[in-house]
């Protein structure tokens, strides 16, 4: 299982300032050749020491267990937060 990248990221409107949520797809490799665009909402969490909590939950049933994919995701998410390529 590999996670190829996350596309289609959208922001959602809060009013909370310290969280973030966004709608997704994660570009997803179950198996050998079988590639999966699957839905996903994520939210980064700013804690009052400074450190992002990211939440993940898929919109839609993958037949995957779903603790490695969310681990490979909340990674990529992480990356991307960094490199500052999510919406603002």
């Amino acid at each position: 299982m590999v996670v190829r990248g996350i596309q289609n990221i959208k922001r959602k409107h809060m009013l909370i300032a310290y969280r973030r949520e966004f709608f997704a797809e994660a570009v997803v490799f179950l198996r050998e050749n079988e590639q999966r665009d699957c839905k996903i909402e994520f939210s980064l969490e700013m804690t009052p020491l400074g450190a992002n909590i990211v939440r993940v939950k898929f919109l839609e049933d993958l037949g995957y267990p779903l603790i490695p994919l969310m681990n490979e995701v909340k990674t990529k998410i992480t990356e991307l937060d960094k490199a500052g390529a999510l919406p603002r």
